[in-house]
Protein backbone atom coordinates (compact mmCIF):
# COMPACT_ATOMS: atom_id res chain seq x y z
CA UNK A 1 0.00 0.00 0.00
CA UNK A 2 1.52 3.54 -0.89
CA UNK A 3 -0.21 6.54 0.24
CA UNK A 4 0.40 10.20 -0.56
CA UNK A 5 -1.07 13.84 -0.20
CA UNK A 6 -2.60 15.56 -3.76
CA UNK A 7 -4.62 18.01 -5.38
CA UNK A 8 -7.89 16.47 -6.60
CA UNK A 9 -9.94 18.30 -9.04
CA UNK A 10 -13.17 16.93 -10.01
CA UNK A 11 -13.42 17.73 -13.75
CA UNK A 12 -16.73 20.07 -13.09
CA UNK A 13 -15.47 23.25 -11.59
CA UNK A 14 -11.73 24.63 -11.03
CA UNK A 15 -12.44 24.21 -7.49
CA UNK A 16 -8.89 22.54 -5.80
CA UNK A 17 -9.63 19.86 -3.00
CA UNK A 18 -6.59 18.73 -0.98
CA UNK A 19 -6.96 15.03 -0.90
CA UNK A 20 -5.06 11.78 -0.47
CA UNK A 21 -4.35 9.40 -2.60
CA UNK A 22 -3.75 5.41 -2.00
CA UNK A 23 -2.68 2.85 -4.25
CA UNK A 24 -4.08 -0.60 -2.38
CA UNK A 25 -3.21 -3.66 -4.81
CA UNK A 26 -5.39 -3.01 -8.13
CA UNK A 27 -7.43 -0.44 -6.61
CA UNK A 28 -6.78 3.79 -6.45
CA UNK A 29 -8.69 5.42 -3.61
CA UNK A 30 -8.91 9.18 -3.31
CA UNK A 31 -10.31 11.34 0.18
CA UNK A 32 -11.10 14.55 -0.04
CA UNK A 33 -13.93 16.51 2.31
CA UNK A 34 -15.24 13.26 3.87
CA UNK A 35 -15.59 11.69 0.65
CA UNK A 36 -13.70 8.59 -0.74
CA UNK A 37 -13.66 7.65 -4.38
CA UNK A 38 -12.29 4.33 -5.47
CA UNK A 39 -11.24 2.92 -9.13
CA UNK A 40 -9.46 -0.18 -10.73
CA UNK A 41 -6.42 0.76 -11.50
CA UNK A 42 -6.64 -0.19 -14.82
CA UNK A 43 -9.00 2.32 -15.50
CA UNK A 44 -6.55 5.11 -13.90
CA UNK A 45 -4.12 6.77 -16.25
CA UNK A 46 -0.62 8.74 -15.32
CA UNK A 47 0.13 11.61 -17.54
CA UNK A 48 3.77 11.35 -19.39
CA UNK A 49 6.38 12.82 -17.82
CA UNK A 50 7.43 16.06 -19.23
CA UNK A 51 10.75 17.95 -17.20
CA UNK A 52 10.31 18.51 -13.86
CA UNK A 53 6.66 19.18 -14.00
CA UNK A 54 4.19 17.40 -11.59
CA UNK A 55 2.28 14.34 -13.04
CA UNK A 56 -1.00 13.76 -12.52
CA UNK A 57 -3.39 10.67 -12.57
CA UNK A 58 -6.40 11.21 -14.77
CA UNK A 59 -9.94 9.08 -13.69
CA UNK A 60 -12.55 7.93 -16.36
CA UNK A 61 -15.10 10.44 -14.83
CA UNK A 62 -12.90 13.26 -15.87
CA UNK A 63 -11.24 13.80 -12.20
CA UNK A 64 -7.85 14.79 -12.04
CA UNK A 65 -5.16 14.23 -9.36
CA UNK A 66 -2.11 16.29 -9.53
CA UNK A 67 0.48 13.98 -7.34
CA UNK A 68 3.96 15.83 -5.42
CA UNK A 69 5.93 12.70 -4.58
CA UNK A 70 7.61 10.77 -7.33
CA UNK A 71 8.02 7.88 -5.34
CA UNK A 72 4.01 7.10 -5.71
CA UNK A 73 4.27 7.76 -9.44
CA UNK A 74 7.11 5.32 -10.09
CA UNK A 75 4.81 2.89 -7.49
CA UNK A 76 2.06 3.16 -9.90
CA UNK A 77 4.33 2.46 -12.76
CA UNK A 78 5.44 -0.42 -11.06
CA UNK A 79 2.13 -1.74 -10.42
CA UNK A 80 1.12 -1.18 -13.90
CA UNK A 81 3.47 -4.00 -15.15
CA UNK A 82 6.78 -2.06 -14.92
CA UNK A 83 8.59 1.44 -16.14
CA UNK A 84 6.93 2.82 -19.19
CA UNK A 85 8.39 4.21 -22.36
CA UNK A 86 7.32 7.98 -21.04
CA UNK A 87 9.31 7.17 -18.13
CA UNK A 88 12.28 5.59 -19.35
CA UNK A 89 12.37 8.49 -21.92
CA UNK A 90 11.94 10.90 -19.38
CA UNK A 91 15.12 9.30 -16.88
CA UNK A 92 17.02 9.75 -20.12
CA UNK A 93 16.01 13.31 -20.70
CA UNK A 94 17.10 14.79 -17.15
CA UNK A 95 20.33 12.38 -17.49
CA UNK A 96 23.58 14.83 -18.06
CA UNK A 97 25.45 11.82 -19.91
CA UNK A 98 22.25 10.84 -21.70
CA UNK A 99 21.82 14.67 -23.08
CA UNK A 100 25.44 15.33 -24.26
CA UNK A 101 25.44 11.85 -25.99
CA UNK A 102 21.64 13.02 -27.67
CA UNK A 103 23.57 16.30 -28.62
CA UNK A 104 26.78 14.60 -30.20
CA UNK A 105 24.60 12.08 -31.97
CA UNK A 106 22.50 14.79 -33.02
CA UNK A 107 25.31 16.89 -34.49
CA UNK A 108 26.56 13.69 -36.26
CA UNK A 109 23.32 13.05 -38.06
CA UNK A 110 23.18 16.84 -39.53
CA UNK A 111 26.59 16.87 -40.65
CA UNK A 112 26.10 13.58 -42.06
CA UNK A 113 23.09 14.80 -43.85
CA UNK A 114 24.61 18.50 -45.27
CA UNK A 115 27.66 16.20 -46.15
CA UNK A 116 26.36 13.75 -47.96
CA UNK A 117 22.46 13.71 -48.36
CA UNK A 118 22.20 17.54 -49.08
CA UNK A 119 24.99 17.17 -52.49
CA UNK A 120 22.83 14.08 -53.59
CA UNK A 121 19.70 15.49 -53.25
CA UNK A 122 21.00 18.58 -54.90
CA UNK A 123 22.28 16.44 -58.20
CA UNK A 124 18.84 14.95 -58.41
CA UNK A 125 17.23 18.38 -58.63
CA UNK A 126 19.66 19.74 -60.86
CA UNK A 127 19.03 17.08 -63.19
CA UNK A 128 15.54 16.97 -63.04
CA UNK A 129 15.12 20.87 -64.37
CA UNK A 130 13.90 21.04 -67.67
CA UNK A 131 15.91 22.14 -70.50
CA UNK A 132 13.91 25.18 -71.09
CA UNK A 133 14.46 26.33 -67.67
CA UNK A 134 18.31 25.68 -68.24
CA UNK A 135 17.72 27.92 -71.19
CA UNK A 136 16.52 30.67 -69.19
CA UNK A 137 19.03 30.43 -66.40
CA UNK A 138 21.37 30.83 -68.83
CA UNK A 139 20.11 33.38 -70.96
CA UNK A 140 19.59 35.49 -67.68
CA UNK A 141 22.88 34.64 -66.32
CA UNK A 142 24.76 36.03 -69.66
CA UNK A 143 23.00 39.25 -69.91
CA UNK A 144 23.52 40.21 -66.57
CA UNK A 145 27.42 39.30 -66.92
CA UNK A 146 27.28 41.89 -69.83
CA UNK A 147 25.35 44.57 -67.88
CA UNK A 148 27.73 44.41 -65.04
CA UNK A 149 30.85 42.64 -64.99
CA UNK A 150 32.39 42.63 -68.77
CA UNK A 151 32.53 44.11 -71.89
CA UNK A 152 32.19 43.17 -75.74
CA UNK A 153 35.47 41.30 -77.05
CA UNK A 154 38.24 43.23 -78.66
CA UNK A 155 39.46 39.76 -80.50
CA UNK A 156 40.30 40.39 -83.99
CA UNK A 157 38.11 37.97 -85.95
CA UNK A 158 40.62 35.79 -87.38
CA UNK A 159 41.58 35.11 -83.38
CA UNK A 160 38.10 34.49 -82.64
CA UNK A 161 37.52 31.91 -85.33
CA UNK A 162 40.86 30.20 -83.87
CA UNK A 163 39.47 29.53 -80.77
CA UNK A 164 36.10 28.61 -81.99
CA UNK A 165 37.67 25.80 -84.39
CA UNK A 166 39.37 24.91 -81.39
CA UNK A 167 36.44 24.66 -79.44
CA UNK A 168 34.50 22.61 -81.81
CA UNK A 169 36.82 20.27 -81.91
CA UNK A 170 36.89 19.82 -77.97
CA UNK A 171 33.01 20.06 -77.89
CA UNK A 172 32.79 16.75 -80.51
CA UNK A 173 34.23 14.84 -77.35
CA UNK A 174 31.18 15.58 -75.28
CA UNK A 175 27.43 14.31 -75.29
CA UNK A 176 25.42 16.27 -76.97
CA UNK A 177 22.23 17.27 -74.58
CA UNK A 178 23.22 20.42 -74.67
CA UNK A 179 23.20 23.30 -77.52
CA UNK A 180 27.45 23.92 -76.56
CA UNK A 181 28.20 27.32 -77.43
CA UNK A 182 31.06 29.72 -76.73
CA UNK A 183 30.55 33.33 -75.77
CA UNK A 184 33.74 35.87 -76.21
CA UNK A 185 34.11 38.78 -73.79
CA UNK A 186 36.43 41.47 -72.67
CA UNK A 187 37.23 40.46 -68.86
CA UNK A 188 36.75 44.36 -67.45
CA UNK A 189 36.17 43.17 -64.05
CA UNK A 190 36.03 39.24 -64.10
CA UNK A 191 40.08 39.42 -66.28
CA UNK A 192 41.19 36.51 -67.16
CA UNK A 193 38.28 34.04 -67.24
CA UNK A 194 35.95 31.28 -68.30
CA UNK A 195 32.55 30.92 -66.89
CA UNK A 196 30.11 27.65 -67.50
CA UNK A 197 26.36 29.03 -67.92
CA UNK A 198 24.13 26.27 -66.90
CA UNK A 199 22.09 26.14 -70.60
CA UNK A 200 25.52 24.71 -72.48
CA UNK A 201 27.28 28.02 -72.57
CA UNK A 202 30.73 29.20 -71.86
CA UNK A 203 31.93 32.80 -71.58
CA UNK A 204 35.54 33.48 -72.38
CA UNK A 205 37.39 36.75 -71.47
CA UNK A 206 39.70 38.03 -74.21
CA UNK A 207 42.05 38.28 -71.40
CA UNK A 208 42.65 34.36 -70.93
CA UNK A 209 42.58 33.55 -74.59
CA UNK A 210 45.69 36.26 -74.95
CA UNK A 211 47.43 34.25 -71.94
CA UNK A 212 46.60 30.88 -73.07
CA UNK A 213 49.73 30.82 -75.98
CA UNK A 214 49.25 27.68 -76.33
CA UNK A 215 46.34 25.83 -77.94
CA UNK A 216 46.33 22.52 -75.96
CA UNK A 217 46.19 24.36 -72.68
CA UNK A 218 43.09 26.58 -74.24
CA UNK A 219 41.42 23.43 -74.99
CA UNK A 220 41.72 21.51 -71.91
CA UNK A 221 39.75 25.20 -70.18
CA UNK A 222 37.44 24.74 -72.41
CA UNK A 223 37.45 20.68 -71.72
CA UNK A 224 37.12 21.77 -68.02
CA UNK A 225 34.31 23.89 -68.73
CA UNK A 226 32.35 21.78 -71.03
CA UNK A 227 32.59 18.96 -67.69
CA UNK A 228 31.50 21.91 -65.35
CA UNK A 229 27.87 22.18 -67.48
CA UNK A 230 27.73 18.34 -68.06
CA UNK A 231 28.03 17.68 -64.62
CA UNK A 232 25.11 20.67 -63.77
CA UNK A 233 27.67 21.69 -61.23
CA UNK A 234 26.75 25.34 -61.09
CA UNK A 235 22.90 24.71 -60.50
CA UNK A 236 24.23 21.96 -57.68
CA UNK A 237 26.20 24.49 -55.93
CA UNK A 238 23.35 26.89 -55.62
CA UNK A 239 20.98 24.13 -54.90
CA UNK A 240 23.72 22.79 -51.91
CA UNK A 241 23.49 26.27 -50.49
CA UNK A 242 19.59 26.24 -50.61
CA UNK A 243 19.06 22.66 -48.92
CA UNK A 244 15.02 23.31 -48.46
CA UNK A 245 14.37 23.71 -51.71
CA UNK A 246 16.31 21.20 -52.77
CA UNK A 247 14.30 18.94 -50.38
CA UNK A 248 10.93 19.97 -51.16
CA UNK A 249 11.89 19.28 -55.07
CA UNK A 250 13.50 16.06 -54.74
CA UNK A 251 10.60 14.80 -52.69
CA UNK A 252 8.09 16.31 -53.84
CA UNK A 253 8.92 16.54 -57.86
CA UNK A 254 7.96 20.40 -57.86
CA UNK A 255 10.91 21.65 -60.30
CA UNK A 256 8.90 24.91 -59.76
CA UNK A 257 9.81 25.67 -56.28
CA UNK A 258 13.38 26.10 -57.72
CA UNK A 259 13.00 28.93 -59.41
CA UNK A 260 12.65 31.27 -56.24
CA UNK A 261 16.37 30.57 -55.57
CA UNK A 262 17.30 29.61 -58.94
CA UNK A 263 17.40 33.65 -60.02
CA UNK A 264 19.82 34.10 -57.96
CA UNK A 265 22.25 32.33 -59.95
CA UNK A 266 23.68 34.64 -62.34
CA UNK A 267 25.14 36.27 -59.25
CA UNK A 268 26.28 33.23 -57.63
CA UNK A 269 28.33 32.72 -61.12
CA UNK A 270 29.67 36.23 -60.52
CA UNK A 271 31.36 35.22 -57.72
CA UNK A 272 31.39 30.68 -58.32
CA UNK A 273 33.43 29.24 -56.08
CA UNK A 274 33.16 25.77 -56.62
CA UNK A 275 34.15 22.85 -54.47
CA UNK A 276 36.66 20.58 -54.29
CA UNK A 277 34.68 17.18 -55.71
CA UNK A 278 33.06 19.71 -58.77
CA UNK A 279 36.86 20.94 -59.36
CA UNK A 280 38.57 17.97 -59.65
CA UNK A 281 35.26 16.45 -61.57
CA UNK A 282 36.12 18.88 -64.16
CA UNK A 283 39.43 18.79 -64.35
CA UNK A 284 39.46 15.16 -64.68
CA UNK A 285 37.17 15.25 -67.42
CA UNK A 286 39.69 17.87 -69.09
CA UNK A 287 42.49 15.23 -68.39
CA UNK A 288 40.45 12.48 -69.98
CA UNK A 289 39.51 14.57 -73.33
CA UNK A 290 43.30 15.20 -73.39
CA UNK A 291 44.04 11.69 -73.30
CA UNK A 292 41.54 10.75 -75.83
CA UNK A 293 43.26 12.92 -78.13
CA UNK A 294 47.09 11.86 -77.18
CA UNK A 295 47.76 15.11 -76.04
CA UNK A 296 49.95 15.89 -72.98
CA UNK A 297 48.83 17.40 -69.62
CA UNK A 298 51.53 19.96 -68.82
CA UNK A 299 50.36 22.72 -70.96
CA UNK A 300 47.37 23.25 -68.86
CA UNK A 301 49.20 23.24 -65.53
CA UNK A 302 51.63 25.37 -67.41
CA UNK A 303 48.74 27.70 -67.83
CA UNK A 304 47.10 27.91 -64.22
CA UNK A 305 50.49 28.14 -62.84
CA UNK A 306 50.90 31.38 -65.43
CA UNK A 307 47.63 32.82 -64.03
CA UNK A 308 48.89 31.99 -60.22
CA UNK A 309 51.81 33.95 -60.74
CA UNK A 310 49.78 36.80 -62.53
CA UNK A 311 47.52 37.24 -59.71
CA UNK A 312 50.74 37.18 -56.93
CA UNK A 313 52.15 39.88 -58.94
CA UNK A 314 48.93 41.79 -59.29
CA UNK A 315 47.96 41.22 -55.55
CA UNK A 316 50.83 40.31 -53.52
CA UNK A 317 48.43 37.29 -52.18
CA UNK A 318 47.99 33.84 -52.45
CA UNK A 319 44.65 33.37 -55.20
CA UNK A 320 41.95 31.85 -52.20
CA UNK A 321 42.97 34.96 -50.09
CA UNK A 322 42.97 38.15 -52.51
CA UNK A 323 40.36 40.30 -53.97
CA UNK A 324 41.47 40.63 -57.97
CA UNK A 325 39.32 38.47 -60.01
CA UNK A 326 40.45 35.82 -62.82
CA UNK A 327 40.47 32.11 -63.80
CA UNK A 328 41.72 31.26 -60.33
CA UNK A 329 39.90 33.52 -58.32
CA UNK A 330 36.94 31.34 -59.12
CA UNK A 331 38.20 28.47 -59.67
CA UNK A 332 39.62 27.77 -55.57
CA UNK A 333 42.49 25.37 -54.17
CA UNK A 334 44.95 26.12 -57.38
CA UNK A 335 48.39 24.79 -56.25
CA UNK A 336 46.63 21.41 -55.55
CA UNK A 337 44.84 21.41 -59.01
CA UNK A 338 48.29 21.92 -60.57
CA UNK A 339 50.08 19.56 -58.60
CA UNK A 340 47.46 16.86 -59.34
CA UNK A 341 47.16 17.50 -63.28
CA UNK A 342 51.08 17.62 -63.46
CA UNK A 343 51.46 14.07 -61.52
CA UNK A 344 48.92 12.95 -64.76
CA UNK A 345 51.14 12.26 -67.68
Amino acid sequence: MKTTSADYFDGRSSLRHSSTVTLDGNQVRICFDGQELQYDRDQVRLSEAVGSISRSLHFPDGGVCELHDNGFTACFEQKAGGSSLSGRLHRLEISPASVVASLVLCIMLVGGFIQYGVPWLAKRAAFALPPVMEERLDRESLELLDRFLVKPSTLPPEKRHAVMRLFKQVQSGFPTDFPYRLEFRHGAKLGANALALPGGTIMLTDELVELADNDQALMAVLAHELTHIRNRHALRGLLQSSASAVILASVTGDITSITAIAATLPAMLAEARYSRDFEREADDGAIQWLHSQHLPTKPYAELLAKLQAQLTVKSGAPPEKEGVRNYLSTHPDTAERIRRIIRTP
